[in-house]
């Protein structure tokens, strides 16, 4: 299978914080305890919008961001929310109180997740075991703050002709939204399409992800008159950057599928397809080289069982229940 190269990835390392173009900033929330792993992304015209939040951890870096922008967190109209995960909603009722005018909207399901997370988080924990935990942080449910339900074709006017309009992109996990920027032509998309820190993967969960919708929404994107594409792990990217690095997404994607179907139908065992993923060139190396072992393992088993309970192949559950105890 041929597979469009990557576009190259930009560190930010220099100034972490900055403004993409007329009406756009990005923020880098430090989530994992670095920079370039995640953005979130302030909208600014005679109203305010902020695409996501981050873990539970990063309070202190995303309002340093705001004035490092010249901006403050207070003066937010919206804060919008692609999708319910910890990595974007996990320090929400930290911030719920310094954002206080700020309307939040997010999906039906994205709505009923943040305010009970306990229903997905520890299974999150689970996944990834206790390496994981202290990345992940906390989520604590947001209480005493309304969350306003919003789906495809919904706009959010910010005034001077800079107008959002939400777009449904299933597939990486249940409802979750991307945003689209009129004016800029600017596209957010959360994790909808994968990961890109210089190494793409598939954003793939045994539970939310569907793999025909999540090419779907890869291929859907590639029809989108963007001028710029934002991530949120991690950056930016202009229109020819942007489309190649979708074309780049769909071939993993795929690649993915392949390896996961081969693998499993010669020997159905997790250790069997984890070799033939990191054979495929599949896993990261900086994660192998960076990260704990086991920690790196079981996250690919969680990718693992993500395509293979989309794909309807039946493969050993990712670990077993004695590995998860409470903190």
């Amino acid at each position: 299978m041929k597979i469009e190269t990557a576009p190259p990835f930009r560190t930010t390392e220099d100034k972490p914080n900055f403004q993409i173009n007329e009406h756009v900033y990005a923020i880098d929330p430090h989530m994992y305890f670095a920079l370039d792993r995640t953005k979130i992304y302030l909208i600014s015209s005679e109203k305010k919008a902020l695409i996501d939040l981050s873990t539970s951890y990063t309070v202190e870096h995303i309002l340093q961001g705001f004035e490092d922008i010249n901006h403050s967190i207070e003066d937010l109209d919206y804060l919008l929310i692609t999708h319910h995960h910890y990595d974007h909603c996990g320090c929400l009722s930290a911030l719920a109180p310094k954002m206080p005018k700020a309307e939040i909207c997010a999906s039906l399901y994205a709505r009923y997740i943040i305010k009970n997370p306990d229903v997905r988080f520890p299974l999150t924990l689970f996944l990834y075991g206790k390496d994981f935990w202290t990345l992940a942080g906390d989520y604590k449910p947001l209480v005493g703050r309304d969350i306003r339900i919003i789906s495809e074709g919904d706009v959010i006017d910010l005034g001077d002709d800079v107008r959002i309009r939400v777009i449904e992109m299933p597939g990486h996990e249940y409802g979750t939204l991307g945003y689209y920027e009129e004016k800029t032509k600017t596209l957010f998309v959360g994790d909808a399409l994968g990961v890109f820190c210089g190494f793409y993967q598939p954003a793939a969960f045994k539970h939310g992800f569907t793999y025909f919708d999540f090419i779907r929404t890869l291929e859907r994107t590639l029809s989108i008159d963007f001028e710029h594409i934002c991530w949120s792990h991690s950056g930016c990217f202009n229109r020819e950057e942007g489309k190649q690095l979708v074309r780049h997404a769909i071939g993993i994607a795929k690649l993915w599928r392949e390896v996961v179907e081969k693998s499993a139908a010669e020997n159905p065992t997790l250790e069997y397809i984890y070799d033939k993923v990191n054979e495929a060139g599949l896993i990261n190396r900086e994660f192998l080289e960076v990260y704990p072992d086991k920690l790196v393992r079981t996250g690919t088993y969680a990718m693992i069982g993500a395509f293979a309970n989309s794909l309807e192949i039946e493969v050993p559950a990712e670990l077993t229940a004695e590995s998860w105890q409470s903190p």
